[in-house]
Parts: structure tokens; C-alpha cells; sequence
């Protein structure tokens, strides 16, 4: 791997294991040469590790270092760039001296025919006074550009890789040559490989030199080396990285999005291949790295390595997920003007089919998620423009990406912001909320609920544990939107999917009950039945199931005991009944439950029922007896006859007449009778349309709700 650089911290990538040498350290570009590497820090220090018989180290000696130490014979100056070559190695200073070491052989030092291979860095004098961008240094040869875009060389040049376009070009160069075969070109990077080079134009074209037995330099079917620079011609659209690697060659374009390569691949490193196969793999896009060749689209990548057998891209990780300003920057619509309070101005389409793709990669995923866990407290709390807060919606796709095993480490602080808004921008982020597509307002909804439900095991066990309570009450201000929204998306889209079985439903109502009668309602245990919207419909007639049993055998137990009070004063006066008892006739069934009803106190409806039809076992008062009282009570009411609810037509719901010809007092009884039904656990048909649960909830129908009463007077 030649003149690469990164700016994250160094792993060894085969073993992924940080290097503990360098751990401290904020290193900023990195190389690797045959059996060497050296690594600069952000101080401009370079360290350097490996094999080091050839004086590669720096150190002074010819011997291997296995931990990274720094080279003491610059540490006067602050090194920038390093490049490593096989058996030798280059350093580039802010203040532009070029220093050299390791084997001399070739000329690849650039110090002179005379000088042996070095073991300390030694300053190239020819290149003194030159204001130089960048070093380079391949197998046995070595280049410096300059700021102005000329190109110097020298080293090793039995296969042209120098680019020198003499008729008869020397085998070796032992000082820096200026190429001028190059100086028209603009280049902006050079890379080595073994034996060839690569250069990179200021307008992005490729052209390369020197071996390409093997299809390096990506130009027509033979294998001859090329002595002057030629323009790769193939390549589509302008490239903007390059990198060369050992016998291949990267190049990767931001425009396309492609990340190409040609020359050897891995299968051909035992060398047994025929070199008719070798010409066959020229121009192959099959890369077999860590990524294929579609994988970088919409990536911005920061730089690309190429080594001998193996090819790595470094993305802006840091840079994309560093800030808010940066992570919308990444994603805002191209060419889509923006208009506040009315557009959504980030594409979460784009940014959901990116975020996924980068997440299946452990590496990336693990850097994002550490960079949102700083990004999150640093998010905007108090702005007043709908940009600043395009990050919050954002956010969840992200959560999205990384699935459960980072979810509970970032949905929960997200949380706790969006409710650290201030009512201003809560407002704006509500109303962004508003405006989004169903599909993505629903992935916020889904994060927040998987969560929740994650969290929800440690509830079991600590019923105090408040962490759940943010999520909740940031998934009730989603509710709201969506209410306002006219439900965008269904109810059922909140609901929590297993939670009966994963909380006591009865300890959890108790909780309720206890925070509804503190003074200090905050500071009681959480209770589940604060967001009912997280409950679906058979969790909440459980409930509902639960909470009138309670009720009924409170009254029960209350009884019961001014009972034994009573017999321990002597007294012989009996409590008031602890059931709520109905004794009717059948024939008059609707009258006397009414008129019963009519004259009830509102206490007693809480007391279990018990129904007695008169001439009857009165044993059977509750169960069967219940349902068949409910069922036949609501056939009659419900009856056009009987005068309380009209019919458009035969199969349709009922409604209420313009002129009724009942007493109105009789509908509110009616309603009585509806919710001792479900306060008695029974279930009874009552043919309303969704038009009247609309009215009860002071919601407007619609005319498909008149569709469903009236089919004719619909159309």
C-alpha cells in the first residue's frame, strides 16, 4: 500500500485490533510499504513499525520493531505526509523538506549515486526551495509534487515508471528529475505501484506508466510497459481518487459513484496463471475488497487504498455524522428550492437507502453510532428555522440503520432533546412531523416503540425506572400530530406489539390508580395506562377487564368488613347490598330496566350486576343470565319500532331520527346500559356506524362515513 492516508485511528485491519502504541494518539496520515508502515500524528511526529533490515525504520539500526516508535532524527521537524516504498521510505515537512531513508539501491532516496542505503532520515538537497503538495514512493522509485503541478522523479525505471520520455531512459535515477511528459498535464496526486505510476489531473483524468504485464495501467491488450504517460480513456466521467496498489490499480469517481479497478486480482498471488489470463483480467470492475464496485453510490468517500492484494475506502464517517449542519448538508433535495413551513427540504428517501447500505458494514456502523452519540447533545434546542431542525427527522432514520443493538443507546437521549425543545422549535418540528410522507413519519414512530418495548424489561424488574418515560411521552407528542394530521397513519401504528405479556397488567393499573391520587404525581412509579395509545383493543379490554373487577371486589371487601365491625359492636344492622341488582320481567323488559336505572344511585352502577327475571331461577343472575338480559334489551331499543334509532335502509347501521318519538331522557339511560355492558365483561351488538363513535370523540364524519349510512344518498 503506497501513499495512503487516513484520518482515523489505526487498526490492524486483518486482526481489527487498535494498535495500543498509537492509542493516544490523533493520527493523521498513514503508509505502508512492503513489510514497514509509518504513521504521523496530529503534531507532525511519525512513527514507524515493521521489518527494518534495509534501514526502512529510520531508527539507525537494520533491525525489525515490532510496537510503533517515534523516529528521533525528525523530531525537530513536523512532518505532514509520509510515503512508503518496498524498502524504503519519504517524508514530507510543513515546511516543505523532503527527508529519505532505507534502501539506495535503485536510486529510490533521490540523494545520489554515491550514498548507500540509509538507516536516518537524510534531506533531498535537489528539491530545496520547491513548494511541494506531495510524496509518493512505489516499489523502487519515488516522486514529489509540486504546488504549481510539476512532477518530479527518480528511483528504479526499468519499466518506464518514471514516465521519462528520452529515447533511451536510463535504468536508474539517483536525484529528483522534473517528468516533462507531465508538466502540461495539472497533475494534482501521483501513486506508485511496484512497477508503474498513476497520475491524477486537475480536470480528472488518469494516465499511467510504466509495467503493465499484468493490465495496471489499464490501456489496450498488450502487455509492453508504456515509457510516457497515457490517458486511461475508458474511464466514465471525471475521476476524483486514485490509488495504486502492488500489480492493480483504483480509481473511484464521485460523480458516478463507481469504484473501478484493473489489473491482478487476489486469486492470481501464487502466480500460476498463464499470462494470456492475465491480459484477460485488464479493465475487470470484479473487486474483491470490502466493498463492490456500486457499494460506494452516494458515499462521499475521502480516499481510497490500494495494496497488494487488498483495496480499502475510507468514507467521511466523522465529517457527515459530526454535526447537525453537516448530516442535513449530506442529504438536502439537489436543485429543490426551499420553502419554509410547507416542504420537507432533505431527501429521506435518499438518506434511508444510504443509511441502510453503509449500516450492513459492522465498521461503519460502529463509527456512526459513535459519532451520533456525541452529535445528539450537541443538537439545536432553541432555533427558529425549519432547517436547523431537518436533523431531527433525520435521526431516526439512522436509529433505523443500526437496528436494535445501538437503538436503546440513541433513541433514548433523542428523546430527551426533542423534549428539551423549546415550545418554538417543538412547534416547527411538529409541524415538520405534519408534512411527512406516512412511511416516514412511521419509521419515527417504530424507533421510538422498539425502545420503549426494550426498556420494558427493566420496568418489569424496577417498576421506579423513569428511562421509559421520555420515549413515551415523545411517542404521545407523535400521537397528537398525527391525530391533527387527520391519522395519517393508523391507530394501530402505535401500538406496542407483546406488551400484555410483557408487564403485570394488574400492578400496572394499581401504579395508575396511585399516580391519578398523589399530590405528586411526577415522582410515583410509571404507569403504562398514562399512554393508552400504546395499548391495542384486547389490551385494553383486559384492562378495562381487570381495573372493574377491582372496583367490584373493593366494594365487596368493604362490605364484608362493616360486617365483622358491626358484630364486634353488637350491632345488627346489616351493610347495603355490594351488587347492583336489576329484577325485571320479560315482557316489559325495556320499562322496568329504565325505570330502575332512572332512579339508581350513580355508586351502585359500580357494584357487580346481577340480574333476577322475575318468575325465574333467581339463582342464575350473573354469566349467561347477564348476556342474554343485555342481548335482548338492546334487540328491543334498537328496534325501529320502538322509536329511539331510525334505518335508512334494512342492512344499514342506525342512527337517531330527526322528530324522536321517545322521551331523551331514555338515551341517556341507553348509554348507561352501554357501559355497564362492558363494565360486566359483556359484549353486545350495537349497530352504530363509525360516524357516532366520531361525534362522541368531537371528531367531524366525513362523507364516507355518510357512504357507510346511507350508500344511495352517499352517491
Amino acid at each position: 500500500m503506497f501513499a495512503n492516508e487516513c484520518s482515523f485511528s489505526i487498526f490492524a485491519f486483518f486482526l481489527k485490533d487498535l494498535i495500543q502504541a498509537l492509542e493516544a494518539q490523533a493520527i493523521v496520515n498513514i503508509s505502508c510499504g512492503k513489510d514497514h508502515s509509518l504513521a504521523v500524528c496530529n503534531k507532525g511526529r511519525v512513527y514507524s513499525w515493521g521489518a527494518g533490515a534495509f534501514g526502512q525504520l529510520g531508527t539507525g539500526e537494520l533491525g525489525d520493531r515490532l510496537i510503533p516508535r517515534t523516529i528521533n532524527a525528525l523530531s525537530t521537524y513536523t512532518v505532514i505526509q509520509v510515503a512508503c516504498g518496498h524498502y524504503h521510505s519519504i517524508a514530507l515537512t510543513k515546511d516543505g523538506r523532503v527527508f529519505s531513508w532505507g534502501q539506495n539501491i535503485h536510486g529510490q532516496l533521490g540523494l545520489g549515486k554515491e550514498v548507500p542505503s540509509q538507516a536516518r532520515p537524510q534531506q533531498i538537497s535537489a528539491l530545496d526551495g520547491i513548494p511541494l503538495a506531495q510524496v509518493a514512493a512505489g516499489g523502487a522509485h519515488s516522486f514529489a509534487l509540486s504546488l504549481s503541478g510539476v512532477v518530479y522523479g527518480w528511483g528504479r525505471n526499468n519499466a518506464h515508471q518514471l514516465g521519462l520520455s528520452q529515447a533511451n531512459p536510463k535504468e536508474k535515477i539517483f536525484k529528483p528529475y522534473s517528468i516533462a511528459a507531465l508538466r502540461n498535464l495539472d497533475v494534482t496526486f501521483v501513486s506508485c505501484g511496484a512497477e508503474h505510476t498513476a497520475v491524477l489531473t486537475q480536470d480528472g483524468s488518469v494516465f499511467t506508466f510504466g509495467d503493465d504485464s499484468v493490465g495496471q495501467l489499464g490501456h489496450s491488450s498488450s502487455s509492453s510497459p508504456k515509457t510516457v504517460p497515457q490517458k486511461v480513456e475508458w474511464i466514465d466521467g471525471p475521476v476524483s481518487h486514485l490509488a495504486c496498489g502492488s500489480y492493480h490499480t483504483l480509481v473511484f469517481s464521485s460523480a458516478s459513484g463507481q469504484l473501478l479497478s484493473f489489473g491482478r486480482g487476489p486469486l492470481e498471488r501464487n502466480g500460476s496463471e498463464t499470462s494470456h489470463s492475465k491480459r484477460d483480467e485488464r479493465g475487470c470492475l470484479n473487486i474483491s475488497a470490502l466493498i463492490s464496485p456500486t457499494d460506494l453510490l452516494d458515499v462521499q468517500v475521502k480516499q481510497i487504498f490500494a495494496g497488494t492484494y487488498v483495496n480499502f475506502a475510507t468514507v467521511e464517517i466523522e465529517t457527515i455524522f459530526s454535526s447537525s449542519p453537516c448530516l442535513t448538508a449530506s442529504f438536502l433535495k439537489q436543485g429543490y428550492p426551499f420553502k419554509s413551513g410547507c416542504d420537507v427540504a432533505i431527501d429521506l428517501q435518499k438518506a434511508r437507502e444510504i443509511l441502510q447500505k453503509l449500516a450492513t458494514k459492522d465498521w461503519i456502523a460502529g463509527r456512526i453510532s459513535f459519532s451520533l452519540n456525541r452529535l445528539i447533545p450537541a443538537l439545536p434546542l432553541n432555533s427558529p428555522h425549519q432547517e436547523a431542525l431537518s436533523v431531527f427527522l433525520l435521526l431516526p432514520e439512522c436509529f433505523a440503520a443500526l437496528e436494535a443493538q445501538k437503538l436503546q443507546s440513541l433513541a433514548l437521549p433523542f428523546a430527551k432533546t426533542v423534549l428539551d425543545l423549546s415550545k418554538r422549535s417543538s412547534d416547527i418540528l411538529e409541524k415538520y412531523w405534519s408534512l411527512l410522507p406516512a412511511s416516514f413519519l412511521n419509521q419515527i414512530v417504530q424507533v421510538l416503540s422498539k425502545a420503549v418495548k426494550s426498556e420494558l424489561s427493566h420496568y418489569l424488574v424496577y417498576p421506579d425506572c423513569q428511562e421509559v418515560i421520555p420515549l413515551l411521552r415523545l411517542l404521545k407528542k407523535l400521537y397528537k400530530v398525527n391525530k391533527r394530521a387527520n391519522y395519517k397513519l393508523q391507530v394501530s401504528n402505535f401500538y406496542i406489539d407483546g406488551i400484555q405479556q410483557t408487564i403485570n397488567i394488574f400492578e400496572d393499573l394499581v401504579r395508575w390508580c396511585e399516580q391519578s391520587n398523589h399530590p405528586n404525581a411526577e415522582k410515583c412509579p410509571v404507569s403504562l395506562c398514562c399512554f393508552p395509545f400504546v395499548y391495542n383493543l384486547m389490551t385494553k379490554m383486559n384492562i378495562f377487564a381487570v381495573y372493574a373487577t377491582v372496583e367490584q371486589d373493593y366494594i365487596k371487601i368493604g362490605a364484608h368488613n362493616e360486617i365483622r365491625r358491626n358484630l364486634q359492636l353488637g350491632i345488627s344492622e346489616l351493610p347495603e347490598l355490594p351488587v347492583f341488582r336489576l329484577r325485571v320481567q320479560r315482557h316489559n323488559l325495556i320499562e322496568d330496566t329504565l325505570h330502575q336505572l332512572s332512579h339508581v344511585e350513580d355508586f351502585c352502577l359500580k357494584k357487580q350486576l346481577f340480574v333476577e327475571f322475575k318468575g325465574e331461577m333467581a339463582e342464575y343472575r350473573t354469566g349467561p343470565v347477564l348476556l342474554d338480559f343485555f342481548s335482548h334489551l338492546f334487540e328491543e331499543m334498537a328496534h325501529p319500532d320502538y322509536g329511539m334509532f331510525t334505518y335508512p335502509h334494512h342492512s344499514s347501521p342506525m342512527w337517531f331520527p330527526v322528530r324522536t318519538s321517545v322521551e331523551k331522557n331514555k338515551y341517556f339511560l341507553f348509554g348507561i346500559l352501554c357501559g355497564l355492558s362492558l363494565y360486566n365483561r359483556v359484549i353486545a351488538y350495537i349497530p352504530f356506524p363509525l360516524a357516532a363513535f366520531k361525534k362522541l370523540l368531537d371528531k367531524n364524519p366525513s362523507l364516507d362515513d355518510l357512504k357507510e349510512l346511507d350508500p344511495v344518498l352517499g352517491r
